[in-house]
């Protein structure tokens, strides 16, 4: 729960946990890399298995001199991953297949529909909202990783809380 969407964790050069981070355990952490290590492409993983075995992963292409230059300022910067490779980071998610926003500081407006790194459905289309990723916050539920989706069209209602 130490990434939800408000964690100042994301907007400052905190570490947490550093020696976490040395074994690819299943702990939360945050690393010095965090503020300072360029990329040019994300490898994003998640999973419910609480031993961090079968994690699925996606890659998602986009340059940045540093996670906290693309996450702090907050504003929106969007990818073209698809709705469908999101979904593949956890069995049994399914979002509506209009009407999405995916990127990083997703959100779609200033109340608590937003998530960090990932894709979010929005409402407008006729359809619940629902979103997949990182740093998470839907209308109360706050995830550091995860699925939602409220309604399901009549499937009832939908939430996955992942590590990730």
């Amino acid at each position: 729960q130490t990434f939800k969407y408000d964690s100042k964790f994301w907007e400052n050069h905190q570490t947490l946990n550093v020696e976490g981070g040395v074994d690819g355990n299943a702990l939360e952490t945050k690393l010095a890399s965090y503020n300072n290590t360029p990329f040019s492409k994300i490898c994003l993983g998640m999973t419910v298995n609480s031993d961090g075995s079968s994690i699925n992963w996606i890659g998602i292409e986009y340059e940045a001199s540093s996670f906290y230059s693309l996450l702090a300022d907050g504003m929106f910067k969007p990818v073209n991953v698809g709705k469908s490779k999101w979904e593949s980071l956890l069995d049994d998610s399914k979002l509506p297949n209009n009407c999405g926003y995916e990127g990083f500081n997703t959100r779609l407006d200033l109340t608590q529909k937003r998530v960090r790194i990932g894709y979010l459905a929005q409402k407008t289309c006729g359809q619940e909202e629902g979103l997949i990723g990182f740093g998470t916050d839907l209308n109360g539920f706050r995830w550091s990783s995860g699925y939602i989706y409220p309604s399901r069209q009549g499937n009832g209602a939908k939430q996955i809380s992942a590590f990730g």
